[in-house]
């Protein structure tokens, strides 16, 4: 009996909906299953790099983000602890063009209407209750608002570290941590955007301070008050909007009132912030998620693929987040579909998209991470201030290696 669909993609997602739309243009019958509707905010640092340019041009979507994203941005800083500041240029693409910004809830938006408009059928809300394999191949979903629907492949893209509805009892157990350890390695994120901040349209500025970093930029305008205006049908706002996201240790947030306290306990330690933000005024709920843990997760697991954050997350104020979750889409797509080709099979497909899952994108995860704890440390961020003060080109490096610059990945 054939499936409902070729493959499922749960999460509507930057990764989900990046893969369900190549693979649907490539004549797949895809199904998406989101279960919050569109468009809505989360916690997300807002920066797209250039590495992300070449998939939003695949997608045909690029023209329209450019139309609706912030301003370029081609310089950024670090503000260690000690009250340095630390700045580079950052690069542009083949074609001169720099990064930008755009509201999440804006960017999510587009997307699903693109990968609707390639005929993908996008189920939201709907939320997956749990995913079973069939004796005779592929996968049954469970929906509470869409019922039982079968599909021959999976891709979780839902974002989550451990997913309850693909990890056996066995792995739960194994990925278990103590509790004093989780909240040691683990972070909660915080969201929020702002206006009246001091500081150039074209910076992105990256702050530290004991257990937390920040991440500050001249996002999208018109992103946050109705849906209305993340739509784009209201008028221009009157002021500039910008992104504040910061994330904080587990332990250190337990001995905060709130994100409001943990961001007055930031300017405390970071004096370089506390005056560009002298005279900002918060247009926005806060909005917050977690717990995170970053690194590399799984690719493939009891027949599922895995893509975005799913699969794994860099530090979130690095800001290649939404890179990685397009590009991550693209591959995962790209590889389903040279093996559906040659006729391998799932183990085979999983094999080659691990091993190329790992050349993009591990060395990135890798040194954004390094560069993240390096604010959040302040012997460290001294000694790293001092090395980069000294020999600037360092710091020119780390911003591309963490992935400031045109991905390995062709295209």
């Amino acid at each position: 009996m054939n499936p409902d669909f070729d493959i499922a993609v749960i999460g509507g997602g930057p990764a989900g909906t990046t893969a369900a739309a190549i693979l649907a243009a490539d004549g797949r019958k895809v199904a998406i299953f989101e279960h919050r509707v569109f468009p809505r905010q989360k916690v997300c640092g807002e920066f797209v790099s250039i590495g992300a340019r070449p998939v939003l041009r695949q997608l045909g979507v690029l023209a329209k983000f450019d139309a609706v994203a912030g301003p370029e941005i081609r310089r950024m800083a670090a503000l260690p602890q000690n009250g340095r500041i630390l700045e580079c240029t950052l690069p542009a693409d083949a074609h001169g063009c720099h990064a930008r910004a755009l509201c999440r809830a804006r960017f999510d938006n587009l997307l699903m209407q693109n990968a609707k408009s390639s005929g993908v059928t996008v189920f939201q809300p709907a939320h997956v209750d749990r995913i079973e394999p069939v004796a005779t191949g592929g996968f049954s979903i469970f929906s509470r608002q869409c019922g039982e629907i079968s599909a021959g492949k999976v891709i979780m893209a839902d974002g989550k570290a451990n997913s309850s509805l693909a990890l056996p009892a066995v792995d739960k157990i194994k990925t278990a941590a103590s509790g004093h350890e989780l909240l040691n390695t683990s972070y909660l994120g915080y969201k929020a955007h702002f206006r009246d901040c001091d500081m150039p349209d074209d910076l992105t500025v990256i702050a530290g301070g004991p257990e937390i970093y920040a991440g500050l930029l001249r996002t999208s305008d018109l992103c946050h008050d109705t849906n209305e205006q993340i739509a784009g049908n209201r008028g221009k706002a009157e002021a500039p909007t910008y992104n504040m996201a910061f994330a904080v240790r587990q332990l250190q947030a337990a001995e905060h009132s709130g994100p409001d306290d943990l961001l007055a306990y930031l300017f405390k330690f970071n004096p370089g912030l506390k005056r560009i933000m002298r005279r900002a005024r918060r247009e926005s709920a806060w909005f917050a998620c977690g717990p995170m843990r970053p690194g590399v997760r799984r690719l493939y697991a009891n027949g599922l693929f895995y893509a975005g954050n799913a699969a794994g997350e860099v530090h979130a104020l690095v800001g290649e987040g939404m890179t990685l979750a397009l590009r991550s889409g693209r591959l995962l797509a790209g590889e389903f579909m040279a093996g559906m080709a040659a006729g391998k099979g799932d183990a085979e497909i999983a094999k080659n998209y691990q091993s190329a899952w790992r050349t993009e994108f591990t060395g990135r995860l890798d040194a954004g991470n390094l560069f993240s704890n390096l604010l959040m440390r302040p012997m460290a961020g001294n000694i790293a201030a001092d090395a980069f003060n000294c020999f600037p080109e360092l710091l020119h490096a780390a911003v591309r290696f963490s992935g400031k610059a045109a991905s390995r990945q062709a295209g």
